[in-house]
């Protein structure tokens, strides 16, 4: 079991490579230099009407934060300790958001709502790595209820914020052309 979540957070979180010890920890790999689009603050909607917001693919990004509460939830479930590392889940910067605001966001710190984001996004990971701690110390159903109460309510806010960034830089780009 542990293998299969492993990998399914590794296929979920590209960039990361998994380095064999007695326990698994994923490091980041840095990420390719061309990645970083020239104008970090474009915002593309595709084909498929998914939003590309600077390399960021929005709404699989969040669907992607959605599987890891339920992957971890199920964990939690199958009192299944061993299924994750706090300290992989409590990283801030290995998960796909992550990376994108560390790297590729970076040029976005000028806006109100990227400190925001970030502040959040750490508390989230913090907290998941809080859920991890007390389900790996027995506390299974401590563990589980802060995943559905405070570590939920995060993951909300991490949406909320991801969209809130990107109306306010779609709003100081429209802003920008009509002054021009």
């Amino acid at each position: 079991m542990l293998d299969w979540l492993l990998t399914k957070f590794k296929s979920k979180t590209a960039n990361i490579e998994i380095e064999s010890t007695s326990e698994s920890v994923l490091t980041p790999a840095p990420p390719p230099d061309d990645e970083t689009p020239s104008n970090c603050c474009e915002s593309v909607v595709t084909e498929s009407g998914e939003i590309n917001f600077c390399g960021l693919m929005l709404e699989q990004t969040i669907a992607e934060h959605h599987d890891f509460l339920y992957e971890l939830n199920k964990a939690l479930a199958q009192k299944l300790p061993e299924a994750y590392n706090p300290e992989v889940v409590g990283a801030q910067d290995l998960c796909k958001v992550g990376k994108w605001l560390f790297h590729k966001a970076k040029p976005l710190e000028r806006y109100s709502e990227y400190a925001k984001l970030v502040e959040t996004h750490r508390q989230f990971h913090a907290c998941a790595a809080e859920v991890v701690r007390l389900h790996k110390n027995g506390q299974f159903m401590d563990a589980l209820t802060l995943l559905r109460t405070d570590l939920q309510q995060l993951s909300e806010e991490v949406e909320a914020g991801l969209r809130r960034l990107h109306e306010q830089v779609q709003a100081d780009k429209a802003a920008q052309s009509d002054n021009a």
